[in-house]
């Protein structure tokens, strides 16, 4: 999706504030109008929401790149770029309470550990404040260590790399991942479900798992062979 508004940032701001700069509305009155009318939320906050579901969601972050003095373009993709980091971001939110959601600074130091980029930049507080919540970990004893996302992530995305330590998971745990993926996604093939369990149970295991719960009606197949999908049961 394309958006184009005329007319260039407002003074002051850049593409490398926007998250950081005072909101500086281009009509403060008409602004205050809709504000009080109801037919706005609060000013300021459009920029923050944007980011914050597209990086929960593991999409591309906003691009307002192609913006210049004239016109202020911003792009937005679809494409989940790493659904185990999706599903990881909403197991996180839905455990905490409304006011101890994850921030939207948060969420950008968890999504920069989770894409590998360089962290010397990253928020030391932030990282800490993460990492005491068990949602990263420091691996390596000198200056040269390094951040990664927690057992939970790797859990999600069936893989062990970088990771010193990946427990075995019981039955009902498989299971609940599997409906966690189908709450998050609808519906997958079995080449998903061998995907997101491929370090916890064999190809064939994980069949067996899914007949199981298909003959339970915990879940439904729609189609048949390669083409065939899973859904969730009613």
């Amino acid at each position: 999706m394309h958006i184009i508004n005329p007319g260039g940032f407002p003074l002051g701001v850049t593409i490398d504030n926007l998250l950081t700069v005072n909101s500086t509305p281009r009509n403060r009155l008409l602004a205050d109008v809709l504000a009080k009318t109801g037919a706005v939320e609060r000013s300021g906050q459009g920029i923050d929401k944007i980011f914050y579901r597209s990086i929960s969601d593991a999409k591309p972050d906003p691009d307002y790149t192609k913006s210049d003095d004239y016109q202020v373009e911003l792009r937005l993709s679809t494409v989940v770029e790493d659904k185990a980091f999706a599903l990881f971001i909403k197991d996180i939110q839905s455990k905490r309470s409304e006011s101890e959601k994850l921030s939207l600074q948060e969420l950008i130091v968890l999504s920069k550990v989770c894409k590998k980029t360089d962290q010397s930049t990253l928020d030391k507080s932030i990282l800490q404040k993460l990492e005491t919540a068990g949602l990263v970990e420091k691996i390596g004893n000198t200056k040269a260590n390094k951040y990664i996302l927690s057992k939970d992530y790797q859990i999600f995305s069936g893989t062990k790399v970088d990771h010193p330590l990946v427990v075995p998971l019981p039955n009902d745990q498989i299971d609940n991942l599997i409906l966690e993926y189908l709450d998050e996604f609808k519906t997958a093939k079995m080449g998903d479900f061998e995907k997101l369990l491929e370090n916890f149970r064999t190809r064939e295991q994980v069949k067996y798992i899914v007949d199981r719960l298909l003959k339970n009606k915990t879940l439904i197949r729609e189609g048949r062979g390669k083409g065939a999908r899973y859904k969730k049961g009613i």
